[in-house]
């Protein structure tokens, strides 16, 4: 199974996909930040930069061979698009 997580690299993320490879599963990670994707491989993922206010990039990413998707990621005000209210 093909998993895509927006918050791989977050507090539950650094957890659970590790956790998920380990049990087989192909996992498709977001990180908003290049710097970020080798922590993502090295925890067996396959990293894609994004920002989950992208639709067009998210919906390629989900697209893309994953059948089920997580959103771990925490949705900051500071990075919200300006039609988003804050959480």
């Amino acid at each position: 199974m093909n998993i895509f997580i927006a918050g791989g690299t977050g507090a539950i993320g650094r957890v659970l996909v590790p956790l998920l490879v380990n049990a087989g599963l192909k996992v498709v990670a977001l990180t908003r930040s290049a710097d970020r994707t080798s922590q993502l491989e090295q925890m067996g993922a396959v990293p894609v930069v994004g920002d989950v206010y992208d639709e067009v990039r998210l919906a390629r990413f989900l697209s893309d061979a994953c059948e089920s998707a997580l959103t771990l990621s925490t949705l900051r005000h500071s990075t919200a698009r300006a039609d988003t209210p804050p959480p």
